[in-house]
């Protein structure tokens, strides 16, 4: 299996393209948050330069 295979590594690749729209950094991760939703979980977008997150849509 390839790594892109994996979804948490195939999104760490993809946002890696994009620039943060606060700093305009391509520094954006993944960040899984379960305590969110009491019935499941969301994944929301950090900018490791500058720390501002986002929703994923």
């Amino acid at each position: 299996m390839a790594l892109q295979d994996e979804p948490e590594i195939a999104l760490r690749l993809q946002l890696h393209q994009l620039p943060c729209p606060m700093c305009g950094n391509h520094e954006l991760v993944p960040v899984l948050q379960c305590d969110y939703y009491p019935d499941g979980c969301l994944w929301l977008v950090r900018c490791e330069t500058c720390r501002a997150q986002y929703h994923l849509a």
